[in-house]
Order: C-alpha cells, then sequence, then structure tokens
C-alpha cells in the first residue's frame, strides 16, 4: 500500500511539473515568435531542457528537445520575413538548434548517470537494510540463547577487561546484579590471593593468540570460592586489534571436590598396597623360620627313628614332610607375589627374544612332553621386563601342564599392535576350563583340580592378574572343555 502511494505521488508530481514546463515553453516560443531575427532567442529554449531534469520520466529531456525544434521551426516559417536579417536569422537558427540538442544530450547523459546512481544507492541502502536486520536478528537470537544459559557465566568485557554485560548464568553462578559489577574490571572475581596476577596474564594470552585458557579458583559475591573453568576469546577488527573479550565460565568446584577425593583416596589406597606388601614379606619371611625348624626335626625323626617307627609313624612323618614342603612353595610364591611391581624400571621388551630365552628354562619340560610352542612376529613393548618374563612362564608353564593324557602340547603365541595397546594372546590345545571357572582361576590360591593331579600352589594366574594390572591392562580366558583355552590379555602403552 505503500508503494502504491509513493508511485501515485510521482505520477502527479511528474503531471503538475509538465504543465509548467509547457507553460514555460509557451512564454519562451511567444517571446522568441515576436522577437526580431536577429536576435537568437531560440537558445533560451536550453532552460526548458534543463527543467526537464525535474520531472521523472525517462527521456523527457529528448522529447523537450524535439518539441523546442518544432518550435524553432516553426517560428522561422511564421515569423513576419525580414529580408535583411534572413541569412542571419538562418544562423541563429542553426545555433538555437545545436545549443538545444547538445543540452538535452548532456542532461539525458547527466540524468541517466545519476538514476544509475540512485539505482545503485537503492540497491546499497536495500542490502544494508537486509544486512542490518539479520544482524539485529543474529543479536537477538544470541542475546536470548545466552540469556537462557544457566549452567555457564557468558561475560562481555572491554579491552581494558571491563565487565560489560554478562547472561543469567553469571549472574546465578557469581551472584552479582548487572549493575553491581558493569564498568568494573572483571578481576573482583578472582581471589584475593591472586592480585591480578591471573586475570592480567588471561587478557594478555587473548589479545596475544586470540585465546585463553585456564582453571582457577574465583569468588562468588558471598564470599564463596568455588573451582571454574576459564576461556576468554579476544573479539579482534580489521586490523586484528583486540576491541573486547568473551569469557565463558562454568563451575567446576564438585568435579575438583571429586579429584581431590579420589587422590586422596589414592594416596591412602597406595600406602595401604604399600602396607600390605610389607606384612606379606615379613609373615611369608618370619614363617621360613619356623618351617624350617618343623623340617629339620622331621628329618632327624625319619634318620634317628627310622628303625623304631612302625608303618604308620614312618607314613604319619612322610606326610609332615610334604607338607611342610608345600608350605614353603607356598611361602615362597606368596614372597613373589607381594614383591610384583616393586620394580619400577620401565624398557623396551623384544617379546620373540625374551619367549626364545624362557623356552630354553623348559628345554627338559618340552623334550619329555614332546610339546610345541609356536611363536613369531612378536611386537616390541615397553613394560617391565621381569613382570612381563614371569607372566609368559606362568602361562606356557599352565598350556604344557594342564594336558591331556596322551596328547603333546600345542601352544601358539601371538600378539598385535593397536593404537593404545598391544594385545596377546597364548593358545593351547589342553583340557579347558569349565565356564563357571573362568573368572575364579584369576584370584589368588584357587585350585580347580586336585593336588594328585595336577601339581601346584593355585597363584600362578593371580600372579599374571597382577602383573597385567601393573600394566594398566585386563586379561580374560575363552576355554572349551575337552578342546582348549585360550589366554588373551592387554598391556597398556601409556604408563606413565
Amino acid at each position: 500500500m505503500k508503494k502504491e502511494d509513493n508511485i501515485n505521488n510521482r505520477m502527479i508530481t511528474a503531471i503538475i511539473l509538465m504543465f509548467m514546463g509547457l507553460f514555460l515553453l509557451g512564454i519562451i516560443f511567444l517571446a522568441d515568435f515576436h522577437a526580431p531575427r536577429t536576435v537568437a532567442l531560440g537558445s533560451i529554449y536550453c532552460i526548458v531542457i534543463l527543467y526537464t531534469w525535474l520531472i521523472p520520466i525517462k527521456n523527457i529531456s529528448i522529447f523537450t528537445a524535439l518539441l523546442c525544434t518544432l518550435l524553432i521551426i516553426i517560428d522561422l516559417t511564421y515569423s513576419p520575413a525580414d529580408a535583411n536579417a534572413d541569412k542571419l536569422y538562418g544562423i541563429n537558427v542553426f545555433i538555437s538548434v545545436i545549443v538545444v540538442w547538445t543540452c538535452a544530450s548532456l542532461v539525458a547523459i547527466a540524468k541517466r548517470s545519476f538514476e544509475s546512481m540512485d539505482h545503485l544507492n537503492d540497491h546499497l541502502e536495500e542490502k544494508v537494510r537486509e544486512r542490518t536486520i539479520e544482524v539485529r536478528l543474529n543479536e537477538t537470537r544470541l542475546r536470548q540463547m545466552t540469556e537462557v544459559i544457566q549452567d555457564y557465566a557468558i561475560i562481555l568485557l572491554s579491552k581494558e577487561g571491563k565487565i560489560e554485560n554478562w547472561n543469567q548464568g553469571a549472574q546465578r553462578i557469581l551472584g552479582f546484579e548487572k549493575e553491581e559489577v558493569h564498568n568494573k574490571n572483571y578481576q573482583l572475581l578472582f581471589s584475593k590471593e591472586d592480585n591480578g596476577d591471573v586475570a592480567r596474564e588471561l587478557l594478555h594470552k587473548a589479545s596475544k593468540n586470540g585465546l585463553s585458557k585456564d582453571e582457577s579458583w574465583l569468588l562468588r559475591k558471598s564470599g564463596e570460592q568455588f573451582f571454574a573453568e576459564i576461556t576468554i576469546t579476544a573479539i579482534k577488527n580489521d586490523l586484528d586489534e583486540p576491541m573486547g573479550y568473551s569469557l565463558i565460565t562454568r563451575d567446576l568446584t564438585e568435579r575438583k571436590r571429586a579429584e581431590i577425593q579420589r587422590n586422596e583416596y589414592n594416596k591412602q589406597l597406595e600406602q595401604k598396597n604399600k602396607e600390605l606388601e610389607q606384612f606379606a614379606y615379613i609373615t611369608s619371611h618370619d614363617l621360613q623360620e619356623p618351617l624350617l625348624t618343623v623340617e629339620s626335626f622331621v628329618n632327624m625323626l625319619e634318620e634317628d627313628y627310622e628303625d623304631k617307627l612302625d608303618d604308620h609313624g614312618k607314613k604319619t612323618i612322610g606326610f609332615i614332610s610334604k607338607a611342610t614342603k608345600r608350605m614353603r612353595v607356598l611361602i615362597a610364591d606368596l614372597l613373589h607375589y607381594s614383591r610384583i611391581g616393586s620394580s619400577k624400571n620401565k624398557e623396551s621388551i623384544n617379546v620373540d627374544k625374551l619367549i626364545d630365552d624362557l623356552l630354553k628354562d623348559f628345554t627338559s619340560t618340552i623334550n619329555q612332553t614332546k610339546a610345541s610352542i609356536q611363536f613369531n612376529g612378536l611386537p616390541t613393548i615397553i613394560g617391565y621386563k621381569m613382570e612381563v618374563a614371569q607372566l609368559f612362564q606362568n602361562l606356557i608353564s599352565n598350556a604344557i601342564k594342564y594336558q591331556k593324557k596322551g596328547v603333546s602340547p600345542e601352544v601358539i603365541i601371538r600378539g598385535e599392535e593397536h593404537s593404545d595397546h598391544w594385545k596377546f594372546e597364548v593358545k593351547d590345545n589342553g583340557i579347558g576350563i569349565e565356564q563357571d571357572y573362568q573368572e575364579r582361576i584369576f584370584l589368588i590360591f584357587q585350585r580347580l583340580f586336585a593336588r594328585g593331579e595336577y601339581e601346584g600352589t593355585g597363584i600362578g594366574l593371580a600372579h599374571c592378574k597382577k602383573i597385567i594390572e601393573l600394566h594398566r591392562g585386563t586379561i580374560w580366558v575363552e576355554s572349551t572343555p575337552g578342546i582348549g583355552s585360550t589366554f588373551h590379555f592387554t598391556i597398556n602403552k601409556n604408563l606413565s
């Protein structure tokens, strides 16, 4: 509706200007018609040509020039004759026509140029208007979005670090009203112990690098401290100069408290483990002495009273002797278990060479059982060499030991590298393990078979589990009774 009103107003204006132009043209024609032929009044038509500049009609100056030319010809034809002035009058008419058309051409060109500029200005104004609407819309959306964010404090700072604006999340987290902190330096949010050093350093980094991050203790209005993550981003102009900064922070107090508690718990746990390992070492060491005493007296009885003991007595002495030997092995295993991880020296381990060296200790057992141990192309890892050797020794020993009667053991060892760990498997063709016992076997002193069937103390796989945990990995078994077992384990690449 508004656009149509503008068009109507322009048409009315054009009509009024046209009538005024025609009136002026008539006056000039009458003046030229009655003027002496020696006077070049025809050039005055240029006034009308210039006047057409005001009329908003396309090519109006050309049409006016045609009309002026026609009037000049009419004046030439019907004006009173003057023989003495005919020659001069012809020159005046020619000059008048040339002047009129020159003026008309210049007006038309200038008017077309100004119309192009007006059109370009209108286009630019429209683009500016559209861009302004878009910017305001984006500002509104951003303001609405930041206002509804409650878990983050979003603060706008001047280039001097003074608070200019912030969202409701900042008000909720910090406790201040906007008016209380407006135009104040954001250092007031930091604890007094910082003396503003942290705040200044963050702004300096953001100004230099465009972004700065930190985790620090901040202050609420109540004086309560809270731990926060702080991110400051520089808002720069076209010259890459900071005009201000945006600060985003969130409350991490609960996470920090949980971290402190976890660290404290880990310290306590580490201390308890040290105490437990020390207790196991002392206990196993102190048990050796009375056990040796018992074993010595049993040997004396066997030597000094062998002729005086009946079969029942000899059998009893034999039971005691076997029990003390088994007890000595258990204590030794317990002592070794407590010492796992005592060495803190990590080193590069060529697993192929490690296993090759281990198999030299198994030469007699391999020959007796006709066992086949296959491995090749195993990765080189970083770990605790003594413990890794114990790990493979226990798994290979079990694979050979727990074998079906009349079947030669076959052991296959594989390894592969992954992005953050190494993965190994030790596969055998032994007796296998029931599903219900596949987790229990990794507990200390857990045996699945009677001592008469298979030797051992039930601590070997517990050793393996502790060694794998030392290397921040996991161990598990896949097994089918009567077919065999595959022990899988991982070793983490990052043992820091």
